[in-house]
């Protein structure tokens, strides 16, 4: 596999490398395609193109020469003339209607990109205008049985691209039928009036409309390869203003957190590394350890607080040995509260009675559980109970609920005391449940 297409060097990579990377194939794919696309359309339109000159080329050249057949001629043997091949030679002798259709084209080919346009037959007088290659032969096949079609595609021919053209040429008069069936040297004698008695031939040369092509072909790449660049300086900079300031400047944060924390200079990612996205999964990574060190550091602390409240618990339930158990399957909710009110711990049970997770019951005080009413009332009795005083150690509360309703809680409280001073309060609860009246007789 090549180099740039392995994993692990693209993933070393700088974001904006990584998007310039991606890009640059897809806009080369895209505009190769699309210009390979118009150019194919442009072919399409260039051959109907030239179809359509080559129909109107030989409108015009069989107009011509009806109008050369039939007033010239007559005209020039009303005068005395005669028509042949041989009018150079003969005083008074016109051209063949055929020749003059064959000698107007050479004319007209001696233009550099002129078309050429023949009168060719199966049945050719003159031996060198027979149906001599394929695309004559095949021309020739598929008129004759179809007369009123055409027939063309591209060729080549002495290396030159062009396109050829073959219309079938009729008796449009019966002269012309009667000329080629009186004639020596014709190979067919029996012709009628609109029988099909050869092909006009037109030839373009399509070498300035393929350079044109080609031109225009070369430009749609250009301006692909324009726009190709415009996007891919509007990924860099979109990628500059969009992830990587983002990105750098939340690393950063990430850094000044970790020198903070550990008070000297933290890393700033791989060694010699330029790439983003390995300098902030470094400082992430490095937050993470500081954040789990901290958090062991944390359990070690709260370990003493945790062991006070499984004795006091102890205590209360006067069954060490079944402890976990009695906790975790305790038939009321037990809570844990410190001096202040807050909640350190509660059981399974906590959560069904105050349908709150264990998670938000932790570190909240106790009293933002209860109504206005029950709140200061639950007030009153800790601030007795941290001034000595004793207290009742049933009490009723109206817990709120986080669907908007409220419950009746009633409570066992127990003082939590070490060395003679209340560190802690603990409450045994459940749901408070009204009975229900008797109906009327």
């Amino acid at each position: 596999m090549p180099s740039f297409l392995n994993v692990r060097p693209f993933q070393s990579w700088r974001v904006r490398t990584k998007l310039v990377a991606l890009t640059v194939p897809f806009v080369a794919v895209v505009t190769v395609l699309a210009a390979w696309g118009i150019h194919l359309r442009d072919r399409v339109i260039l051959e109907e193109k030239l179809v359509q000159r080559a129909r109107s080329l030989s409108t015009q050249i069989m107009a011509d020469r009806q109008y050369y057949t039939s007033v010239v001629i007559p005209r020039a043997i009303e005068l005395g003339g005669s028509v042949g091949e041989d009018y150079r030679h003969v005083p008074g002798r016109f051209p063949l209607p055929a020749t003059f259709v064959r000698e107007v084209s050479d004319i007209t080919a001696m233009v550099g990109e002129g078309y050429t346009a023949s009168l060719i037959s199966p049945w050719p007088i003159n031996k060198r205008k027979g149906a001599t290659d394929q695309f004559q032969q095949e021309a020739f096949a598929y008129l004759l049985e179809n007369p009123n079609e055409v027939y063309y595609r591209t060729d080549s021919i002495s290396g030159r691209a062009v396109m050829r053209f073959l219309t079938t040429d009729r008796a449009s008069v019966q002269a012309c039928a009667d000329c080629h069936n009186a004639h020596p040297g014709s190979p067919r004698h029996d012709f009628a009036l609109h029988d099909v008695m050869g092909g006009l031939e037109i030839v373009i040369p399509m070498d300035r409309y393929l350079k044109e092509e080609r031109r225009g072909f070369l430009m749609i790449l250009m301006w692909g390869g324009g726009i190709g660049l415009f996007l891919i300086s509007v990924v860099g900079w979109g990628a500059r203003q969009a992830i990587i300031q983002p990105l750098a400047k939340l690393t950063e944060r990430l850094q000044r957190t970790l020198r903070a924390e550990r008070g000297r200079s933290s890393p700033a990612g791989p060694a010699g590394s330029a790439n983003e996205m390995a300098r902030f999964e470094q400082a992430y990574l490095d937050l993470q350890t500081l954040l789990d060190k901290q958090q062991k550091q944390i359990q070690l602390a709260a370990a003493p607080t945790e062991q006070r409240i499984e004795t006091h618990l102890a205590a209360l339930f006067d069954a060490q040995e079944h402890l976990h158990l009695v906790i975790d399957h305790a038939k009321h909710a037990i809570f844990y509260l410190d001096r202040t009110g807050v909640i350190r711990w509660a059981n399974r049970r906590a959560m069904s009675l105050t349908t709150r997770l264990i998670p938000d019951l932790i570190g909240r005080n106790f009293l933002t559980l209860l109504t206005p009413e029950s709140a200061a009332l639950a007030e009153a009795r800790l601030a007795a109970a941290r001034r000595g005083e004793q207290v009742p150690s049933v009490a009723e509360f109206e817990a709120v609920l986080p669907s908007g309703g409220s419950r009746r809680i009633e409570a066992t409280v127990a003082t939590v005391q070490e060395a003679g001073e209340m560190v802690g309060r603990l409450l045994v609860a459940y749901e408070l449940i009204p009975p229900v009246s008797s109906a009327p007789e």
